[in-house]
């Protein structure tokens, strides 16, 4: 059994029934509106740590009516015009470089669902996995929630994404997570070849194949298994799994970690059948998977729900 969407929304009827010129000019103002409405969330949940941080991100957004047009028809982040260090949900401290997507990383409501289940979900003390940690947007924040008596293990492959994760570690002071540069799969020692979309902290994948014509970074890296990470785990919390298509080969590294999880959110596209299988995996293990939060699925174990019901 496939996890249920909701039935067809008007956006994807106007998508099958629109005519060629009138969808392609809807498309674009759809899209220029979702920028425009990107830089309103920076404007409200990012602060500068200074008065120069602020001046910059401010220019930034005021800019963004012209800067949003560029490249109408692809995906488009909010970006800084100059490298920035910001300040989001009170006391987690950021830096951004301009040019990248990783302003919109750290917005909170960027993935308002995803950190609302770590708030659900983790409390003081608990273990948590972020497998495909990016820059640490979600390590930073589950490290404040388990406090000083959790743990938090953190996993990125890419050394500069990598490098910036640990300058936010260290950034935020956190003395509860452990950090480690390898790249997830179902086997571990083997290398394998990793490709990012330039100008990206996310994206970045051993599964899928870059979008053509978009120019792109190429890394080799090592894998490691999730079993092979976290044998000296007992109970965990939550395991968060983005990795850009590759999630099934890491579940099946996992299985034995997976046995000790709680609950397990991932990335989940509903016409990409590598999500499905990923999806059908955890079913097999125990997690119910009908849980659907934007294109992530949170998987929980029936007895966690009947507590948390």
């Amino acid at each position: 059994t496939t996890i249920p969407w909701p039935k067809m929304t008007l956006k994807q009827s106007i998508k099958k029934s629109a005519p060629a010129p009138v969808l392609f000019i809807l498309k674009r103002l759809y899209q220029y509106w979702l920028r425009l409405n990107d830089w309103c969330s920076v404007a409200l949940e990012v602060r500068g740590e200074s008065a120069g941080d602020t001046a910059r991100i401010w220019a930034s957004i005021l800019c963004a009516p012209v800067t949003s047009l560029h490249r109408l028809g692809r995906w488009g982040y909010p970006m800084l015009l100059f490298d920035a260090r910001v300040r989001v949900l009170g006391d987690l401290h950021f830096t951004c470089r301009a040019f990248t997507d990783q302003l919109f990383q750290v917005t909170p409501s960027a993935q308002k669902d995803v950190t609302d289940v770590l708030r659900k979900q983790l409390s003081a003390g608990d273990t948590f996995i972020d497998a495909g940690a990016n820059i640490g947007f979600f390590t930073v924040l589950a490290a404040r929630i388990v406090g000083t008596s959790g743990r938090v293990l953190s996993v990125e492959m890419m050394p500069d994404t990598a490098a910036t994760l640990r300058r936010h570690v260290e950034l935020n002071n956190l003395g509860n997570v452990t950090i480690v540069e390898n790249a997830l799969s179902d086997r571990s020692g083997e290398t394998l070849t990793a490709r990012q979309p330039a100008g990206s902290a996310g994206q970045a994948s051993v599964a899928a194949t870059p979008v053509e014509g978009e120019a792109y970074v190429e890394r080799h890296v090592r894998t490691t298994t999730l079993d092979e990470l976290s044998s000296n785990l007992d109970t965990i919390a939550l395991v968060k799994v983005d990795l850009e298509g590759h999630e099934e080969a890491a579940f099946n590294g996992g299985q034995s970690m997976l046995r000790r999880a709680k609950a397990v959110i991932f990335e989940y596209w509903p016409e990409d059948i590598r999500a499905e299988r990923a999806a059908a995996l955890l079913r097999g293990l125990g997690f119910n998977t009908d849980r659907r939060y934007s294109y992530n699925v949170l998987a929980v174990r029936p007895q966690v729900e009947a507590l948390q019901a």
